[in-house]
């Protein structure tokens, strides 16, 4: 029998055999295409639930703790900016764990946007008006731009920023469809970009485009373009998210399927990565990505061009 690895305390990625499934293994486990004794192996580019940066630093570049479950990420001005389910926002400090819960709000669908001038943007329910709004923040959660269900026309789930304002995903709940608007917050002008009985999971904004995601697929369209359904998903999926990188192309999340990632002046797909399943995916300035793993427990930072 083969006896790689018998004696070692780390998993290690080099002389590792190749599997398909553990049933290549003798026993052990199949772990992204290779076998090991361990649910991870050091070096593969991937920071698996029983990897740590204290373990394998070469995959786990940075990870985080969280004090409570988080449903959403971003970055600000060297911060780590979370959404806790419960609706507290705190600020990180990814150097030694840190933290400051900034404000605490209401929130349909958890999320966070992480501006360059350091505030933010978010949806969250404003108990005095009674009401769901669109608002830019400051890191105290004062308002400095905000807009209500009433004067947006549709009921507001996420936004994210667009080059003409803030992108977002709504419902329209007199005629029951889901909307795509871009929303001007200074002037509260609002154009319709797109509109689907089926459910809108998630909408994204790069430099080239602007795009949505369904249960059946991807729609993107390249300036003022019709919008292309750019891939279609094998079956229904739920909880997909989508997030621009900085060179302007965009990372799919699916938390059954992986990661793929997608050229933003084309469409096309990039690569794909079915070996990662986080929750959440965000981008850093340095062009790696945080993740939320599944357990909402811990954010972890990658270098996704190690998966190539």
């Amino acid at each position: 029998s083969k006896n790689w690895g018998k004696n070692s305390t780390k998993a290690d990625s080099k002389n590792q055999p190749e599997c398909l499934s553990e049933k290549d293994c003798e026993g052990i486990f199949c772990i992204h295409g290779k076998c090991s004794e361990h649910l991870y192996i050091c070096g593969d580019g991937y920071c698996d639930m029983d990897e740590s940066i204290s373990i394998c630093p070469q995959d786990c570049i940075n990870e985080l703790r969280v004090r409570s479950a988080t449903s959403s990420i971003c970055e600000s001005n060297g911060k780590w900016i979370a959404v806790e389910s419960s609706g507290g926002i705190v600020e990180y400090n990814p150097k030694d764990g840190d933290w400051e819960e900034l404000f605490t709000v209401i929130t349909p669908q958890p999320s966070i946007e992480c501006l360059e001038e350091g505030d933010l943007i978010l949806v969250s329910y404003d108990r005095i008006n009674g009401d769901y709004m669109v608002s830019r923040v400051d890191r105290e959660g004062n308002t400095i731009q905000t807009i209500s269900t009433k004067e947006l026309g549709c009921l507001p789930h996420t936004a994210v920023e667009e080059e003409r304002g803030v992108a977002i995903k709504c419902i329209d709940l007199k005629n029951k469809v889901y909307q795509i608007k871009v929303l001007n917050l200074i002037n509260k002008i609002s154009v319709l970009e797109a509109e689907e009985k089926k459910i809108i999971q998630h909408v994204f904004s790069t430099k080239y485009g602007l795009g949505y995601v369904t249960a059946d697929g991807i729609k993107y369209r390249l300036g003022d373009e019709d919008f292309k359904k750019i891939h279609e998903f094998e079956s229904s999926q739920y909880n997909v998210k989508a997030f621009p990188t900085k060179e302007g192309d965009f990372i799919v999340s699916n938390p059954s399927q992986g990661l793929m990632k997608f050229n933003g002046k084309n469409g096309e797909i990039i690569w794909k990565n079915d070996g990662i399943k986080p929750s959440y995916v965000a981008n850093l300035k340095n062009g790696n990505i945080m993740t939320i793993d599944m357990g909402g427990k811990r954010i972890l930072e990658m270098n996704p061009n190690r998966w190539k």
